[in-house]
């Protein structure tokens, strides 16, 4: 007897782990993500085993009626047709009005009874499934009858953790369901204040594409814009720049157009079943290029028939079409809705920047929505409109030149010698007067010259005085000392001339010694820029320009270079007018500020500048008391008024004068 006490205490104990480890089971199970089919099938399986139950079926009162939603361990022919007896279902009601778990042992009620029971011959563990404010359900045990009563609550309180566990996982889901729809309803509302932000089309259909596709969750969301009969790319999700002759690109506006005219919406999912006969071979060259696996072009309509209260709103055009592409299986199970909330927010965004659009731009679209016809008739017209008013329209013709801002009165100071600067007696913007020291040159050939003509005239010199003193010893002339004497006074007159003729070779060097003094030949300022770094210690050539000496205080001057195919219209204008042309300059050191002059004289000759650029040199006299800032070289972009001619000329004439000179000669 104590040996089947131990055995019988030994199996209530094993007993009791099962029980805890399927409420175990049963918990974890509450707290992974699962659909309610795959939940009860684990439960019901786990229930069946450890209890080694016949079976287990889950209820759902749906509709009016109890239905049965799972089961495990029996097969459906088995128990089917007891448990729908109506003293059953009854049973079941009063299960889930009462709200605890119930053993029911069999009863034999008959089929017809309404009342509570049993009819069936298993012992039923009956269990509510509680919701938040409902029952969701009733879990039912299909086990063996048994009396004893210990074993019985038992059974009815591990199906009260079964079932608490089942409320459980009904209530994560529904919080998952609540969250999924929380974060869905913030990615609605950030993707709608993103795409109303946007001002310009383009700039809304990227953010449309970029942003709904990360709503929708799908592989590529691209936004095409209604023109007319025809479907326009606008932007595409991923992609900046859309190759439209691609076949993609052509595949895509042709079918989306074809969606706009039917005003409804395009699925494929595989099979093109439901497709308009004209898109099934666009659809398969498509798919075929791309491998896509499921598409949906969706319209952008103002309202559908049944909700426009408008007619005008049921015959408006779609302004765009939304086409959303996924390359693999799967797919969001709240598409369809996010779908929808997409399109009505880019119909209206849309709807609002084409409103935005510049009036040029709308007029290019209406005329793009137009009939051939009309399209040919408004060209015609607008072509013939600008011939007539460019050969008839006067505007101000002028011509632009280049130049810079001198004072009138300059000179340039060149080196009348080489030499090298010895002294630097003035700098930049000093002032200066007519004959004042500028600087001091050296050189040494002229300094070596006058070496050689001083020793030489000092030469000449003693000589004379040699021939003079010999002379005057010769007391006792006679016949031998006339001759000699005769000799002496030829070569003292030789010397003298030879001496005179050094002496004025002396006085020439000496001159151009003077001029090695550089002094100022006007009064002025000195424009030249950092002289001493230019030139002082620093060796210089004959004529080279050394520095400029300018009157900043009498009157400034443009001095423009015309382009030389231009200089035509500038002295026909002159001759024309029979004066002074207009001119109007800005300085690019002061850009603001515009200023006004008149051409003073042109010159007579073609010059050419360093890039082999030919023009002729134009002086423009200005009132210098008008530009504020007066800077000697400032750059000056001119423009010589030169009458009035047709609005077309004044336009074209380059090209014009470059048909007539490459063309026409």
């Amino acid at each position: 007897m104590p040996h089947a006490a131990s055995q019988h205490a030994d199996a209530q104990q094993q007993t009791w782990e099962t029980l805890e480890r399927l409420a175990d089971n049963a918990a974890r199970l509450s707290r992974e993500d699962l659909q309610p089919s795959d939940f009860y099938q684990q439960l019901l399986g786990a229930c069946v085993s450890a209890l080694a139950a016949e079976g287990a079926v889950v209820w759902r009162f749906r509709e009016g009626r109890w239905t049965l939603e799972q089961h495990a361990g029996l097969q459906q022919a088995e128990f089917a047709a007891p448990l729908a007896q109506p003293a059953h279902l009854e049973l079941l009601a009063s299960v889930a009005r009462d709200g605890r778990p119930r053993v029911v042992l069999p009863t034999g009620a008959a089929a017809h009874v309404r009342s509570p029971g049993n009819p069936t011959g298993w012992m039923l563990i009956l269990g509510p499934v509680s919701g938040d404010n409902s029952r969701v359900g009733v879990i039912e045990v299909l086990q063996r009858p048994t009396a004893d009563a210990e074993l019985q609550q038992a059974y009815a309180n591990l199906l009260a953790a079964l079932c608490e566990a089942a409320a459980d996982f009904h209530r994560n889901r529904e919080l998952r369901d609540l969250r999924a729809r929380q974060q869905a309803w913030e990615a609605c509302d950030r993707f709608a204040r993103q795409v109303h932000d946007g001002v310009g089309l383009r700039q809304v259909a990227y953010t449309i594409a970029n942003e709904g596709r990360r709503l929708l969750a799908c592989d590529r969301l691209s936004v095409a814009q209604c023109r007319g009969r025809r479907c326009v790319l606008l932007s595409v999700s991923g992609v900046e720049r859309i190759q439209r002759r691609s076949v993609t690109a052509r595949c895509l506006e042709q079918m989306s157009a074809v969606a706009a005219s039917m005003r409804e919406t395009l699925a494929y999912a595989g099979s093109s079943e439901d497709w308009p006969p004209e898109l099934e071979s666009l659809l398969s060259e498509y798919v075929e290029e791309t491998e896509v696996r499921s598409l949906i072009l969706q319209p952008l309509i103002e309202a559908t028939d049944e909700d426009a209260d408008d007619p005008r709103l049921r015959q408006a055009p779609p302004v765009g079409v939304l086409i959303v592409e996924q390359f693999d299986a799967r797919r969001n199970a709240d598409g369809d809705g996010l779908l929808r909330t997409v399109g009505d927010h880019s119909r209206i965004a849309l709807r609002a920047a084409l409103r935005r659009r510049h009036w040029l731009a709308r007029t290019v679209d209406w005329f793009r929505q137009g009939s051939r016809a009309l399209k040919a008739g408004l060209a015609a017209a607008l072509v013939l409109g600008a011939a007539l008013a460019a050969a008839v329209v006067p505007a101000d013709f002028s011509i632009q030149a280049r130049g810079q801002l001198v004072p009138e009165r300059r000179q340039d100071v060149f080196a009348p010698r080489d030499g090298e600067i010895q002294q630097l007696r003035v700098a930049h913007d000093d002032p200066v007067e007519p004959g004042q020291e500028l600087a001091r040159l050296t050189s040494a050939d002229l300094t070596l010259e006058l070496r050689r003509l001083r020793g030489e005239i000092e030469t000449t010199q003693q000589k004379l005085r040699s021939i003079r003193a010999e002379r005057v010893r010769a007391s006792a002339p006679t016949a031998a000392d006339r001759q000699s004497a005769a000799s002496w006074s030829a070569l003292e007159k030789e010397l003298e001339k030879q001496e005179q003729s050094l002496r004025d070779q002396l006085a020439v060097v000496q001159d151009e010694e003077a001029r090695l003094t550089l002094r100022s030949p006007i009064r002025g300022r000195i424009q030249t820029w950092d002289l001493q770094r230019l030139l002082e210690a620093r060796p210089v050539r004959q004529g080279q320009v050394l520095m400029t000496v300018a009157d900043v205080d009498g009157p400034w001057v443009l001095e423009l270079e015309v382009p030389d195919h231009h200089i035509a219209h500038v002295t026909s204008a002159r001759d024309e007018h029979q004066g002074e042309l207009a001119v109007t300059f800005i300085l690019k050191t002061d850009p603001e500020a515009v200023y006004h002059g008149s051409v003073q004289r042109i010159g007579m000759t073609t010059v050419s500048d360093d890039r082999h650029q030919a023009h002729v040199q134009t002086v423009v006299a200005v009132e210098r008391d008008q530009i504020r800032w007066l800077r000697s070289g400032a750059s000056v972009v001119a423009r010589i008024h030169c009458g009035r001619r047709p609005v077309g000329y004044v336009w074209l004439h380059d090209l014009i004068d470059a048909v007539r000179t490459w063309v026409l000669f």
